[in-house]
């Protein structure tokens, strides 16, 4: 009712845990609230530019692709190409190739890139039940990634040197959405946009 310009989301007081939702009827709640500051703002003696993004085809393509990605659905699939998610199992092996007794083993997912990396392409074409040994740096580049993929501390990640045996359990693509009516309702509205141009 009052219109005010509140920052961020109210928060509600520590009083409110001596609500008895079983036996009130009616209730009363407290929040704290930041408002925000009231204030003016002179522009009468500036000089401004405004910048203006330019919008060409590779832009609008991207947008578009990046949209019918972002609507799309997991199908699955029998053999790995670029842009699948991998779904396996991984376990640690020794020096030797025989896997490390109480090592590390964690099933997981190893999402292959559009183009696929130069270290990953080793699984383009995997099927279900496929092996492939792995170096730390073919399951991810980046630490961190690395050790939620495998359930290890970054810090062990980051030191990783043994071989992972990468078995393939199932495959699923992102199959783009269509471009049409039902794709352009779900990000503009009803009616919002009929075309792709």
């Amino acid at each position: 009712e009052n219109k005010l310009d509140v920052l961020g989301n109210p928060l509600p007081k520590e009083d409110n845990n001596n609500v008895d939702f079983d036996n009130q009827q009616e209730f009363e709640f407290q929040f704290d609230m930041a408002l925000a500051p009231q204030f003016n703002l002179d522009l009468s003696n500036g000089k401004f530019t405004e910048l203006k993004v330019k919008t060409d085809d590779k832009l609008i393509d991207g947008y578009v692709q990046d949209m019918t990605r972002r609507y799309g659905k997991i199908a699955p699939t029998d053999v790995a190409a670029d842009g699948d998610l991998i779904y396996g199992d991984f376990v640690e092996l020794d020096e030797k190739g025989e896997i490390v007794p109480g090592g590390i083993f964690k099933s997981s997912t190893m999402f292959l890139d559009t183009p696929v990396k130069e270290a990953q392409k080793v699984l383009v074409g995997a099927k279900a039940e496929d092996k492939f040994d792995l170096e730390p740096n073919q399951i991810s580049d980046n630490a961190k990634d690395l050790a939620a993929k495998l359930g290890i501390e970054q810090q062990q990640a980051a030191g990783l040197k043994n071989k992972f045996r990468f078995t393939v359990k199932s495959i699923n693509r992102l199959i783009p959405a269509a471009l049409n009516n039902e794709l352009f309702e779900k990000f503009s509205g009803p009616g919002a946009v009929n075309s792709v141009e």
